[in-house]
C-alpha cells in the first residue's frame, strides 16, 4: 500500500464519522471527539507508513550502511565464529574461509572486525589474512610472504591486489598479485 492510501483512509472514515455526528445538534461534543479521533488515526497511519518504507528501503539495499563503514560495497555480509563470538564478515571472506577449514584450520580465528583497504577489505585470522578486491574476490595470504607484502604496502602498494591464493612450489610458496609475485623460497624472498 502506498504512503496516500495509508493517510486517506484513517482520514476519509473520520470525516464520515464527523459528518454522520454533525447531523444532529446534541451531538457537538460527538463531532468534536469524532473528529480527534480521526486526525489521530491519519497521524498514526502516516508515522506507521513513513516507518514501513524506510524498513523496505534498508531491507531493499541490504546492510549498506554496515557493509560501507567495513569498507565493502557487495553488501552481503556473513557470520564466522571469533573467540569472543560471532563476527560479520563479507561474505566473500566466510565463503573463502570455510573453504579453507574455518576455525579448524590453519587460519585459526578471526581477528577482530574487517578492515576496509582502499576499495575492498581484509580480515586477519591467527594465521594469515583474506583479501577482498574491489570486484569482491577473496583471496589467502599469509606468513612470510604476508609479512613482505605488509611491508610493501598491502593491495594499496605497487603489487595491487593478490589474485590467487598463496600456493605451495618446490621449497616455499609463492602469491601472485595484479602487478607481481612474491615468493617465499628456501627461506628467502624473491620477487
Amino acid at each position: 500500500m502506498n504512503v496516500k492510501k495509508a493517510l486517506a483512509y484513517p482520514a476519509i472514515a473520520g470525516i464520515l464519522v464527523a459528518s454522520l455526528a454533525a447531523c444532529s445538534d446534541d451531538n457537538e461534543d460527538k463531532v468534536s471527539d469524532a473528529a480527534g479521533q480521526a486526525t489521530s488515526a491519519a497521524a498514526d497511519a502516516g508515522a506507521s507508513a513513513t516507518s514501513g518504507a524506510g524498513d523496505a528501503a534498508a531491507s531493499g539495499t541490504g546492510e549498506a550502511g554496515k557493509d560501507g563503514e567495513n569498507g565493502s560495497d557487495s553488501g552481503e555480509m556473513k557470520e564466522i565464529q571469533g573467540p569472543n563470538g560471532a563476527v560479520q564478515v563479507p561474505a566473500a571472506v566466510a565463503d573463502k574461509y570455510e573453504e579453507l577449514g574455518g576455525e579448524s584450520s590453519h587460519l585459526g580465528a578471526p581477528k577482530g572486525e574487517p578492515q576496509k583497504v582502499g576499495e575492498g577489505q581484509r580480515q586477519d585470522f591467527d594465521g594469515g589474512s583474506i583479501f577482498v578486491d574491489p570486484e569482491g574476490k577473496a583471496f589467502l595470504v599469509q606468513g612470510k610472504i604476508l609479512e613482505r607484502y605488509e611491508e610493501q604496502g598491502g593491495p594499496e602498494s605497487q603489487l595491487g591486489w593478490p589474485t590467487a591464493d598463496e600456493a605451495t612450489q618446490e621449497g616455499g610458496w609463492i602469491s601472485t598479485f595484479q602487478n607481481g609475485n612474491i615468493t617465499f623460497v628456501n627461506g628467502e624472498y624473491g620477487e
